[in-house]
């Protein structure tokens, strides 16, 4: 799993739940969040994306799009994925790796598979080789489900912190893009 945060960590959860083996990585895990992390949504946490990337059968990233995410997925990186050729999904943001590295990715065996739910260009040009590459399985960005009764609650929640004058859940730090 590439991006730990909320998301993540729930995703992680589900599928360590049904006894996938689960590896996250995140860039800065501290060690008491390490602990909580391995016990609920994972099995190990490692900052090594180069390890991460070589050792998965699945890679699902959920990174956001900040400076150090943009284009993170080169075809260097993932050319360590060759020997195990994982399924590569993508339900983050779609400039974590170019479309022409996705597509050479599939074509030299990185990736057996990829899934996409977002893509590098919105929405997917028609002219694009992702709609009729026979390994690339495209969904119409509806892997997140947003309810407006929960949209309200978390709003109404944050509110009632901000008048307490305590920290608020969900806050943007628009310098680092999390």
């Amino acid at each position: 799993m590439l991006g730990f945060g909320a998301i993540g960590q729930a995703i992680g959860q589900l599928l360590k739940a049904a006894g996938f083996q689960i590896t996250g990585f995140k860039r800065r895990p501290a060690e008491e969040e390490s602990d909580t992390l391995l016990k609920s949504c994972a099995n190990r946490i490692l900052n090594d994306l180069e390890d991460v990337l070589r050792t998965s059968d699945f890679i699902v990233s959920i990174l956001l799009s900040t400076s150090a995410t943009k284009y993170l997925l080169t075809e260097e990186k993932i050319a360590v994925c060759a020997d195990k050729k994982p399924v590569f999904t993508n339900v983050g943001r779609g400039d974590v790796i170019s479309e022409q590295t996705l597509l050479r990715a599939l074509d030299r065996g990185y990736f057996s598979k990829i899934v996409l739910d977002i893509f590098e260009k919105e929405p997917l040009p028609q002219d694009s080789a992702l709609w009729t590459h026979p390994g690339v399985h495209l969904t119409p960005h509806i892997s997140a489900r947003c309810f407006i009764d929960d949209v309200a609650d978390v709003f109404f929640d944050n509110l009632n912190l901000f008048l307490a004058d305590k920290p608020m859940n969900y806050v943007m730090d628009w310098v680092s893009g999390y």
